[in-house]
C-alpha cells in the first residue's frame, strides 16, 4: 500500500509538471505568432498614419502657401473665410486660429507660428498651426526637430519619419 501511494505521489506531480510543460510551450508558440504576424502589422499601421498625417500637412502649407501668393507677406494672417480647423480641436489645444500669424520663407512656405505657446521649437509649432493636433500620432509622440542649415523639420516616430523643407514645401518620406 506504501507503494500505491508513492506512485499516486509520482503520478500527481507528473501530471503537474506535463500541465505546467504544456501551458509553457502553448506560451512560446504564441509569443512566436505574435511578434511574427501581429507586431509587423502594427509597423505598418504606424507607416500608414505618418504618411496620412504628412499628406494632411503637405495639403495645409499648399493652403497657406495659396494664400502667399496672393499677398506675398513675409508675416500671414489666415482669412477669416479659410476654414482650415475643426474648431473642437482647437479648443481642446487651447488655441485660436484667428491669433496665427504664420512667418513665411522667402518662397512662401510656413517656417514657423506665432500666437502658439508652450513648444519649444518652429516645427513643433508648425505642426501644431497646420495640423491643429498634439505632437503625437495613435498615441505615440512625435518627435519634431530641425535642420537649419537644409531649411528641413524632421517629425519622426519610431522608424518612420517624414520631412518638411520650408523653402519649397516638398514633404519626403525618410523611411
Amino acid at each position: 500500500m506504501n507503494n500505491n501511494h508513492i506512485y499516486s505521489k509520482n503520478d500527481r506531480l507528473l501530471k503537474i509538471f506535463n500541465f505546467v510543460l504544456a501551458i509553457s510551450i502553448i506560451i512560446v508558440i504564441s509569443t512566436y505568432f505574435v511578434g511574427k504576424f501581429i507586431m509587423p502589422q502594427s509597423d505598418k499601421t504606424i507607416a500608414l498614419a505618418v504618411k496620412t498625417i504628412a499628406k494632411n500637412f503637405s495639403d495645409r502649407s499648399q493652403i497657406v502657401h495659396s494664400i502667399w501668393t496672393s499677398e506675398h507677406r513675409k508675416k500671414l494672417f489666415m482669412p477669416k473665410w479659410v476654414k482650415m480647423y475643426d474648431e473642437n480641436a482647437m479648443n481642446k489645444l487651447g488655441l485660436k486660429s484667428e491669433k496665427f500669424i504664420f512667418i513665411m520663407s522667402s518662397t512662401g512656405w510656413p517656417k514657423d507660428i506665432i500666437g502658439i505657446e508652450n513648444y519649444k521649437n518652429e516645427c513643433e509649432r508648425l505642426w501644431i498651426g497646420l495640423l491643429a493636433k498634439e505632437l503625437s500620432i495613435s498615441y505615440e509622440t512625435v518627435k519634431a526637430s530641425r535642420k537649419i542649415d537644409e531649411n528641413l523639420c524632421i517629425y519622426s516616430l519610431d522608424e518612420v519619419s517624414f520631412s518638411y523643407n520650408y523653402e519649397d514645401g516638398e514633404i519626403k518620406f525618410l523611411e
